[in-house]
């Protein structure tokens, strides 16, 4: 597998992104002067008597000892928090992450190391002021910055992006370009630190998973690592453009990079992933377009934003961040049950889901969508005629909205505090063949089915929402435009 990887210090040339589409918007410090040299009070030789006297010193003003006692507190609380942090960040990787140490970096056993770029084998980009040390840790310029260049190829089992080690962090984005190599792809790895020693013990690898699972990792240690060395990494994912119509097929794509935010460009014509799996923390996933099977997205205190195309799984989960996304779930046959889950905590929901089948009607979806102490907002543009879907959305202490497609035939269960009336609108009610049936209505609970004159059951839809909490809460089950 070795000779299939190339690694070079000098970035590899390539064009933009062709064609990259409507792109996503997501949604530095003042230096300060080095402090004049010290200098000391003159020195006086004693050329009279020794004579006996007071000195008499006076008493700081109260504003000068306040500042003076918080900026020593200050320090202290600082220098203690970076301790804290560097053995707290020691033990969660130790804990979560069993397996051999590389560099002082705990990595899976089941990970081999290839090729590394450390030390002076990093293409060093430049050096600043010895007193960029101190800015960087409020915000300021860089010290040490490098760079580096690897091939993967793209019949690899899984694609793999790593990072691992104390103090680091930093962002990803996978783009395409035609003028990539259609049996590989570029990784450029890009790091920087607010010391060159910390920039020297940065290590950047080849991996290798299995059989044939490749990939890059970003390391570093998690002892004898000072924590005030900061390691900011960028990687740049270039994969090919075919360009002939149809997307190029890749297998699996996994990141796992704490701390890090994530950038994916329009890829839903251009590539079509088997499986795709972005794992990020303290930072967004934003996506122009992608197209997978199935597709895990995780992070943390970050929005997940953008186009999302699955046919048989999507999980889109976050942390105190909202969830922005528009779907699509495609089923495939009849043994085919597209399912997505949207889940989130302290932040709103707000996705429109369009169901499609691959005969063009029927089809089996599943939705479940949750979210805590802010709005709950869900749309179904479109469905086949004769699908069923399965829907499941909550949220506490927040307001909901639901809207269906006009196909839509089942029962619905609108669920919210006995305090506050659930309320179901029909949009259009006066539409022929459909039939809409209240088997409860009122404050705590409104339920009933909706069917059509051309089935022979009520339909195997449910849609069940519930609120609770003491905010009013509306769901509408048809979408005026679909009617």
């Amino acid at each position: 597998m070795a000779n299939q990887w190339q690694t070079t210090n000098t970035p590899k040339p390539y064009s933009a992104v062709s064609n990259p589409g409507p792109v996503l918007q997501q949604p530095h410090q003042s230096q300060q002067e080095a402090p004049p040299p010290y200098t000391g009070p003159p020195v006086y030789h004693d050329t009279q008597p020794i004579v006996e006297y007071a000195i008499i010193v006076p008493r700081p003003g109260a504003g000068r000892r306040f500042l003076s006692s918080f900026f020593v507190a200050t320090f202290i609380w600082l220098l203690l928090s970076l301790l804290v942090q560097s053995s707290v960040n020691a033990l969660q990787f130790g804990h979560k992450h069993h397996g051999r140490s590389v560099g002082g970096s705990a990595v899976s056993s089941d990970l081999n190391l290839g090729n590394c770029v450390s030390g002076k084998s990093w293409n060093q980009a430049r050096r600043t002021s010895p007193f960029a040390l101190l800015r960087l840790n409020f915000g300021g310029d860089a010290q040490a910055s490098g760079s580096t260049n690897f091939t993967l190829p793209i019949s690899s089992d899984a694609l793999l992006f790593l990072s691992r080690g104390q103090n680091l962090g930093g962002s990803i984005t996978i783009i395409t370009s035609p003028t990539q190599s259609f049996q590989s792809a570029t990784i450029n790895v890009q790091a920087t630190s607010n010391s060159q020693q910390g920039l020297q013990q940065t290590k950047a690898c080849l991996l290798t998973r299995n059989a044939n699972e490749n990939g890059v990792g970003v390391f570093t240690p998690t002892s004898g690592y000072s924590p005030l060395w900061n390691v900011n990494f960028h990687i740049t994912v270039i994969l090919p453009d075919v360009g002939n119509g149809e997307p190029l097929h890749i297998k699996d794509l996994e990141t796992d990079l704490p701390d890090s935010s994530h950038q994916i460009g329009d890829l839903s014509t251009k590539i079509l992933f088997d499986s795709i799996s972005l794992s990020g923390s303290n930072g967004p996933i934003a996506v122009q377009s992608l197209a997978t099977t199935s597709g895990k997205i995780n992070t943390s205190n970050g929005q997940i934003s953008g186009i999302f195309n699955a046919s048989e799984s999507l999980l889109l989960a976050t942390t105190d961040s909202g969830i922005r996304v528009d779907v699509g779930l495609t089923s495939q046959g009849s043994d085919s049950n597209p399912m997505l889950t949207a889940r989130t905590s302290n932040a709103a929901i707000d996705a429109n889901i369009n169901l499609f089948s691959s005969s063009g009607s029927g089809g089996t979806f599943t939705v479940n969508a949750e979210t805590s102490n802010q709005p709950l907002k869900i749309a179904f543009p479109n469905a086949p005629s004769g699908s069923t879907l399965d829907l499941q959305a909550s949220t506490q202490n927040g307001q909901a909205s639901v809207i269906l497609d006009a196909a839509y035939a089942g029962s619905f269960d609108v669920q919210t505090s006995a305090f506050e009336d659930a309320k179901v609108n029909v949009v259009r009610p006066n539409v022929d063949g459909r039939h809409v049936n209240f088997s409860g209505e009122g404050r705590g609970e409104t339920a009933g089915t909706v069917s059509w004159d051309n089935q022979s059951s009520s339909g195997a839809g449910k849609v069940v929402v519930e609120v609770s909490g003491l905010y009013v809460y509306k769901k509408y089950y048809n979408r005026e435009s679909t009617l």
